[in-house]
């Protein structure tokens, strides 16, 4: 089960160095299903290395915050002209735990 949803189901399974996700959703009238496929030994890597905590960086990769694996953060909606872009502010005032 996929957390915060009663409805979606997810699955792994690897096969020789792939490792395949799943995503399902088994509703009648709306069966959808999504895969992805991922190098094994680079997820494995990225799944330890998450284990320790996701860092948010700015443009020059230098740490802003750093959150746990599985925490989670609110972001506003206080747009930023950049280049011609507007891009979403994040700011670790927001962090939801």
């Amino acid at each position: 089960m996929l957390p915060d949803d009663g409805e979606w189901h997810g699955f792994r399974a690897d096969v020789d160095d792939t490792s395949l996700f799943f995503r399902v959703k088994p509703s009648p009238g709306d069966y959808d299903v999504c895969c992805r496929a991922y190098k094994k030994d680079w997820l494995d890597d990225h799944m330890q290395k998450a284990e320790k905590g996701i860092r948010f960086i700015d443009s020059n990769y230098n740490d802003r915050f750093t959150i746990p694996d599985g925490g989670k953060i609110r972001i506003s909606f206080v747009f930023e002209l950049f280049h011609g872009f507007y891009l979403p502010s994040v700011s670790p005032d927001c962090l939801n735990f």
